[in-house]
C-alpha cells in the first residue's frame, strides 16, 4: 500500500469520527485577510487543518509543497485548478462532507468564497512521517 491510500485510510477515519476538531498543540492559529485556521488532526503522514473563511474573499493561485485535499463543511466555495477560468461548480451546504480530488504537489489552484463564508478541512498528505506540522498556509507559494 502506498502512501496516498495509507493516508485516505485516515481520512475515512477521521470522518466516521465526526471531524473531531482537537487543537494540535504547539501550533498557532493562523489569521490571514481572507481566513483564520487552526491544525485539527496530525496522525502518521497526514495533516488535517480546519478553515473558516471570511465572506466574499478570494484566495488567488497558489501551490503547496504536498499532496492536497479539501473536505468541504458548509458555506458557499469555488474552487479551481492550473488556471481561473477552469472553475469548478459551486460547493454549497448541501455538499456537506464533500471529499474533493487528491492534487499533486506544486499544483496551482485558488478558490473564491461566497457571501456567507466557508468552512472546510485542508488535508496534506506528505510521503513519510510528519513530525513538525506546519499550516497550509506557512506551506504556501504564490502572491498573497
Amino acid at each position: 500500500m502506498n502512501f496516498v491510500d495509507s493516508a485516505q485510510r485516515i481520512v475515512k477515519c477521521y470522518i466516521e469520527r465526526g471531524c473531531p476538531l482537537q487543537l494540535v498543540p504547539n501550533t498557532p492559529i493562523i489569521v490571514t485577510d481572507c481566513s483564520t485556521s487552526a491544525l485539527s488532526w496530525v496522525e502518521d503522514n497526514v495533516v488535517i487543518e480546519h478553515y473558516l473563511m471570511h465572506p466574499n474573499t478570494e484566495v488567488v493561485m497558489h501551490s503547496h509543497p504536498f499532496y492536497t485535499q479539501t473536505l468541504h463543511i458548509s458555506g458557499e466555495v469555488q474552487g479551481y485548478a492550473h488556471q481561473r477560468s477552469m472553475a469548478a461548480c459551486w460547493l454549497r451546504d448541501s455538499d456537506y462532507l464533500y471529499l474533493g480530488p487528491i492534487h499533486p504537489p506544486n499544483t496551482q489552484h485558488g478558490f473564491r468564497v461566497g457571501s456567507q463564508g466557508a468552512q472546510f478541512f485542508t488535508i496534506q498528505i506528505w510521503p513519510h512521517k510528519v513530525t513538525n506540522p506546519q499550516s497550509a498556509t506557512l506551506l504556501y507559494h504564490g502572491h498573497l
